[in-house]
């Protein structure tokens, strides 16, 4: 079928030929980030010729344009694609979904494959002992393909700025999960080791709540500029005072139970505990003005056998800190029975000598 979606497209270009159309069509930031690009065509295609009736459009100059710098090109259909999408995202489980090649769906670890076939790179012997059976059937396999495109688009609507796309992304992902989390078939993670369950569908979807925390943390911060600066264009009137002030209340509160929620867990991303509960105690502390639950907060994480050595003299300075603090004298007494952490010091390199 012709090609006739100006957005699809537009998806079919790099980054390099997308600035270079950008630069045609005298768009403002033709160097831009690449969503930035397409939205800013989308934008353009809406205009209207004032020259005549019967030329055509902006967009269909825009298509015919990026049409032309794509080449040849094949649609392929939905269900064929998507299974092989799964085939390649199985070469790169142990990717990072941050990592580049992620977002590639593990095509770079596919050539790879491409290349020792060929016999152009060679790798040693190995035997493969695969004990242990990750996904369980073809449903738990497109559970996780689905929850790791989606933690792929959240992260990539967070690198370029669109915090209200990521908030609406997460609050998709946080209701899936709340309707799958107590399916039976998901109760066999806890038995696998724990490298292994970072390739559970699980594992995906508390990542996801962990940068729901952040998305709520950055609408905070984008709710109190707004509020600044409404207060200095408009007056301090006592209603938008009191408006602003019980949506940056919600906003908080939204990101502490969502932290409560992941440290209720311990099945999932058990490396990134020490992180939630330092990040809990600094929202109670300082943003809620709850220290009583913050100590509480610090004395749990401290107790907590998942939270590593740094994570735990971030938590340990922390509660020194708030002790410290003048305005906390009423509460010296919660820090008496505070458990003692050691930190051991590592090997150093003499600069004389390189030994250690």
């Amino acid at each position: 079928s012709e090609l006739e979606d100006l957005c699809e497209g537009l998806d079919l270009l790099s980054a390099p030929e997308l600035k270079s159309l950008a630069k045609i069509f005298h768009l403002p930031n033709p160097n831009g980030q690449k969503q930035q690009l397409v939205d800013d065509f989308l934008r353009l295609a809406k205009q209207r010729s004032v020259f005549s009736r019967n030329q055509a459009g902006v967009g269909t100059v825009i298509l015919k344009r990026a049409k032309d710098l794509a080449g040849r090109s094949v649609r392929i259909c939905k269900g064929p694609r998507a299974v092989f999408s799964r085939i390649l995202l199985l070469f790169s489980l142990s990717e990072s979904v941050e990592d580049e090649e992620a977002g590639s769906a593990g095509q770079g670890q596919l050539f790879t494959v491409l290349m020792v076939n060929m016999g152009r790179m060679v790798f040693p012997s190995y035997a493969v002992n695969r004990k242990t059976q990750v996904f369980q059937d073809r449903e738990d396999l497109i559970r996780y393909a689905t929850a790791a495109h989606l933690s792929n688009d959240i992260a990539t609507a967070m690198v370029n700025g669109n915090w209200e796309e990521a908030h609406h992304l997460y609050m998709c992902a946080k209701e899936t999960w709340n309707n799958l989390k107590d399916d039976p078939s998901l109760r066999c993670h806890r038995a696998l080791p724990e490298y292994l369950r970072h390739f559970t569908v699980g594992w995906k979807y508390t990542r996801i709540l962990s940068q729901g925390v952040e998305i709520l943390q950055r609408l905070h911060m984008y709710e109190v500029k707004w509020k600044m600066i409404s207060k200095l264009c408009n007056g301090t009137s006592s209603w938008f005072s009191n408006f602003a002030n019980e949506d940056l209340l919600l906003l908080l509160q939204a990101a502490v139970q969502e932290l409560q929620t992941l440290l209720a867990q311990d099945v999932y991303c058990t490396d990134s505990r020490g992180r939630w509960w330092d990040r809990l105690a600094l929202n109670l502390h300082q943003h809620l003005k709850n220290t009583k639950q913050a100590v509480d907060c610090i004395r749990s994480g401290l107790a907590d056998p998942f939270v590593r050595t740094g994570h735990r003299l971030a938590l340990y300075l922390r509660a020194q800190r708030i002790r410290d603090s003048p305005s906390c004298r009423q509460f010296r007494c919660l820090f008496h029975d505070l458990p003692d952490i050691t930190v051991e010091d590592v090997a150093h390199v003499s600069e004389d000598t390189g030994c250690f």
